[in-house]
């Protein structure tokens, strides 16, 4: 096993949120994306630059989402910050590209969102999920880049998903693992899993209701078949 590496970190800060993807069509290239703390600005930092970070926005809102694609093209997904309380979210996701060798930001979606998951299939095509309220309406949200526009759909109504992991099936299906309540019971949370198959999306009861899930993350094996990790519930202990 190769020894941790010491990324270079901008100064005066602390390193909050982390994501993490690996390129294998350019020799395994590793990078990453990450905001900080204090100032509340998102970077990014790859091992062709020796993990030199590359500021890509300021007034970022909790952790980024990182994908690449078969290019090394990345997407960087977050939410903006409130614009009168840094410790706040704004409305809306962003996506960030490179573009010209510096990055742009684009705000793909408008309203209340919650933290985004990405993934990216075998097509080079990102998709994200994450939780969002319209008009006190909440969901759980599916969207994925379609010539050049941003396509968002419902794959859970009803729900209020605080943890979300999205991934790709062999066959290029969005699967996601989510936690959180369903309807208006907030005392409990339920551990969920949705998949869409020919167009239509099914959700499953992954486990029993629990008090509170710390986290989840998830994988689909060759054969098309989901494994969820997960922390929490009424015995609070690492399931599987």
């Amino acid at each position: 096993m190769d020894a941790p590496v010491l990324i270079p970190a901008p100064p005066s800060d602390d390193i909050w949120f982390t994501s993490i993807a690996v390129n294998g069509a350019v020799a395994h290239e590793l990078s990453i994306a990450y905001s900080t703390k204090i100032q509340h600005d998102c970077y990014f930092a790859t091992s062709s630059t020796s993990f030199q970070p590359e500021l890509i926005s300021s007034g970022v809102y909790g952790e980024p989402a990182l994908v690449v694609d078969q290019s090394n093209n990345p997407y960087v997904f977050y939410r903006p910050h409130d614009a009168g309380n840094p410790d706040y979210p704004g409305l809306g996701i962003m996506c960030a590209t490179k573009q010209g060798g510096g990055w742009v930001s684009t705000q793909i979606y408008y309203e209340s969102a919650g933290r985004v998951s990405a993934a990216i299939d075998s097509q080079g095509i990102p998709h994200i999920a994450f939780a969002a309220n319209i008009s006190g309406d909440k969901s759980l949200v599916h969207g994925y880049l379609f010539e050049g526009e941003w396509v968002f759909e419902t794959a859970a109504p009803n729900e209020t998903a605080e943890l979300i992991e999205i991934a790709m099936s062999p066959d290029d299906k969005p699967c996601i693992a989510y936690a959180g309540t369903f309807g208006s019971d907030y005392s409990l949370y339920h551990l969920r899993y949705a998949a869409k198959t020919e167009g239509v999306w099914a959700v499953e009861q992954v486990d029993a209701p629990g008090w509170l899930i710390s986290g989840c993350s998830l994988a689909i094996g060759v054969l098309g078949t989901p494994h969820i990790a997960y922390a929490g519930g009424i015995n609070w202990r690492m399931q599987y």
